[in-house]
C-alpha cells in the first residue's frame, strides 16, 4: 500500500516537473520560462506582409532574445550574440534589404540597435535608422532620438523607394 502510494507520488512529481535534459547526467540546467514583450510594428509599400518584432525577456525581466513574426505564421529567434554580428530580417534580389545590429546589447540595460536598410538595388545603397532597446519602469521599449530626448515607437512604415513601378529598395522610415 505505502509502495503503491510511493510510487504514485513519484511518478507525478516527474510528469508534472518540467525535464531538464543534462539533469538526468549529472549537470542541472535550470528550466527559464520566457515571456514576449511587444516592441514593434512594422508595415511597408514595398515588402508585403506585416512584421511584429518582440523582445523575449526570462523571468528577471532579462533579454533573452529578440523574436520576429512574419504574418503571424512563421517566427525566427535571435539571441545576443546573432544580433551583436548583424542579422538579415530581409532578403530580396541577392541583396540583404533589412538587417538588424545590436553589437552593444545587454540583457540587463539594452542599448542601441541600428535597422540597415537598402535604399537602391541597383547602386547597392544603404542607410542605418537607429534606435535604442531600452527599460524603463514600464517595461522593455524601442526608443528613437528625437528633439533632444529619447521617445517610445511602437510602429514602423517602410516608405518604398520605387522606379516605373519597380521597388529598388527603402526611400524613407516613418515610426510613431
Amino acid at each position: 500500500m505505502y509502495l503503491r502510494l510511493f510510487c504514485l507520488i513519484f511518478m507525478c512529481f516527474f510528469i508534472l516537473r518540467p525535464l531538464s535534459y543534462a539533469g538526468f547526467y549529472g549537470e542541472e540546467s535550470e528550466v527559464v520560462e520566457s515571456n514576449e514583450v511587444q516592441l514593434l510594428h512594422v508595415t511597408s509599400d514595398a515588402i508585403p506582409g506585416e512584421v511584429e518584432i518582440r523582445a523575449v525577456v526570462d523571468a528577471d525581466s532579462n533579454l533573452t532574445m529578440i523574436r520576429e513574426y512574419l504574418n503571424a505564421n512563421e517566427k525566427h529567434d535571435f539571441n545576443l550574440k546573432q544580433l551583436a554580428e548583424g542579422v538579415v530580417l530581409k532578403k530580396s534580389s541577392g541583396h540583404d534589404a533589412i538587417k538588424l545590429l545590436g553589437p552593444t546589447l545587454d540583457p540587463h540595460q539594452g542599448g542601441g540597435i541600428q535597422m540597415v536598410y537598402l535604399t537602391n538595388g541597383i547602386t547597392n545603397s544603404y542607410e542605418s535608422f537607429p534606435m535604442e532597446l531600452a527599460i524603463t519602469e514600464g517595461g522593455w521599449s524601442l526608443e528613437v532620438r528625437r528633439h533632444g530626448g529619447y521617445h517610445r515607437i511602437t510602429n514602423m512604415f517602410l516608405q518604398g523607394n520605387f522606379f516605373f513601378g519597380q521597388t529598388l529598395g527603402i526611400e524613407g522610415v516613418v515610426v510613431n
